[in-house]
């Protein structure tokens, strides 16, 4: 699970990973299913043969992150076996 990315460095990890031969790959934002970019940061990563999702979840509400988990192994994804925290909100 890589929080964050579907932009920044979040994205940037996610495309390292499949790199690296992730074979599963779940891609959390706030905002994840409105972001114009999902489509295709998912199509890049699946044309790799990764198996991607992008998911909305706001990951500091334990039950936005329990309906998450949950809803990815009710799609058949394998447990989750680490977490990348690339997310951030920038202030200026």
């Amino acid at each position: 699970m890589v929080v964050g990315g579907l932009t920044g460095i979040g994205a940037s990890i996610a495309r390292l990973l499949v790199d690296r031969n992730a074979k599963h790959l779940i891609l959390v934002s706030r905002n994840a299913t409105s972001r114009p970019g999902t489509a295709s940061m998912t199509a890049e990563l699946s044309a790799t043969g990764c198996n991607v999702v992008a998911k909305d979840c706001d990951v500091s509400d334990m039950a936005s992150l329990k309906f998450l988990v949950e809803d990815c192994r009710k799609a058949g994804m394998p447990a989750i076996k680490g977490v990348i925290h690339g997310g951030m909100v920038l202030q200026v």
